[in-house]
């Protein structure tokens, strides 16, 4: 074991000694610029598809695809893994709704062909910068409607609220999962 030290810049210590100090810190510096820089944004969500995976934990929720003009199911297939089907109904009804990007208009009990029943909702966003927002109008009498009531979760929050009763539409908006909560 040697007894000398030797003193990085000092005259005495090896050029080889000297190159590999030079390589950890610059290498030291690239990793803190590489940490120290801010955080990129979660990507977009992935636009579901037909026939194309989806997560267990959306389980019978079900999504609409506005350029496509249909809904989609994430049901479990044979293999026990999860894709997105295309809804035949013509009035599909669920207490599970994903919101993925743009924003979702359902119709409410207050209407003929329901989508979604009044009671106690959660949105759950699916990413820490999700806002879950909900904007519903009641019919007040026939004929008439109410004026928007807006919701809105915190950022990366979970947003409870309750689903009007007699509810004539719901907008909802941000990329969340919306269930009902049932009480057993």
């Amino acid at each position: 074991m040697s007894r000398f030290r030797w003193v990085i810049g000092s005259t005495k210590a090896k050029p080889t000694i000297k190159r590999t100090v030079a390589i950890v810190l610059a290498t030291l510096a690239e990793a803190l610029a590489v940490l120290s820089a801010p955080t990129a944004a979660y990507a977009d969500p992935v636009v579901p598809q037909p026939d194309t995976p989806c997560s267990p934990n959306l389980a019978n929720a079900m999504t609409w695809l506005p350029e496509q003009k249909i809904n989609l199911v994430c049901v479990q297939q044979p293999n026990d893994r999860y894709q997105w089907k295309i809804v035949t109904s013509d009035y599909p009804s669920s207490d599970r709704w994903l919101t993925y990007g743009p924003p979702l208009t359902l119709r409410g009990e207050g209407t003929r062909n329901y989508n979604l029943r009044s009671g106690d909702w959660i949105a759950l966003p699916q990413d820490p910068d999700s806002q879950c927002i909900a904007e519903q109008i009641a019919v007040v009498s026939a004929g008439v409607v109410s004026s928007p009531q807006v919701e809105a979760g915190a950022t990366g929050q979970q947003l409870s609220f309750r689903v009007l009763p007699n509810l004539f539409s719901i907008m909802m908006k941000g990329y969340c999962l919306w269930r009902q909560v049932s009480w057993l």
